[in-house]
């Protein structure tokens, strides 16, 4: 099995920002419940999230079950190589998982750069010549998910994003139509999405969500 560095698995919150640096980057100066802050924290990262087609928190030692696609690999959304992971296959088909697969009989692809830090995975080969993947036998996968930094929280980027589409919807409430005037053309309503953080994140959408999206 292709290597990765070792992440060691924390708890982290739900949230892609912490409430400290919403409060900071929104310049908050007025008694408001931090709950309701939090509540946009996780709307805006969920929606940044769906944006992207992937998760930006950490989630350490979770079963997926899935299903083979017809090249007899499986596709992966961000698994972390290490620690190794758990592959069972149902070759029973009565949910019981009983095969279990070594760690020398897959693979684990892309292969990382030199220089990454942290090795992301998107796809599961078998290599051994005795066995494979059969696309009408699920398997399941337990390891450490999600396209975190070695410190288990989001890149940095995301993160600013996070906080300038958060910025925006927090304005909303001050201007719901998003009306905005120009001098010489009137009044124009703003776009929905900032495209400042489109452009930020573009960079971190998922290879398959991307073709989706064209």
């Amino acid at each position: 099995m292709s290597g990765g560095q070792q992440i060691t698995p924390v708890v982290v919150s739900d949230g892609l920002v912490t409430l400290e640096e919403a409060k900071a980057y929104l310049a908050i100066d007025i008694p408001i419940s931090d709950d309701i802050i939090e509540e946009r924290i996780l709307a805006t990262g969920r929606y940044l999230e769906r944006k992207c087609g992937r998760r930006f928190s950490l989630f350490a030692a979770k079963a997926r079950t899935l299903w083979p696609n017809v090249k007899g690999s499986l596709d992966l959304v961000d698994l972390l190589g290490s620690p190794t992971p758990t592959v069972l296959i149902d070759t029973s088909a009565d949910r019981s998982f009983a095969t279990v697969l070594a760690s020398t009989d897959f693979e684990l692809l892309p292969y990382p750069d030199d220089d990454e830090e942290a090795a992301r995975y998107q796809e599961m080969a078998i290599i051994s010549p005795l066995l494979g993947f059969d696309k009408r036998v699920p398997v399941r996968i337990t390891g450490n998910w999600g396209y975190v930094e070695p410190d288990s929280r989001a890149p940095y980027e995301i993160r600013l994003a996070v906080l300038m589409i958060l910025a925006r919807w927090w304005k909303r409430k001050e201007n719901p139509l998003m009306l905005v005037q120009m001098p010489g053309f009137g009044f124009h309503r703003m776009l929905d999405d900032d495209p400042d953080a489109l452009r930020i994140i573009e960079a971190y959408t998922h290879p398959r969500k991307r073709r989706v999206l064209q």
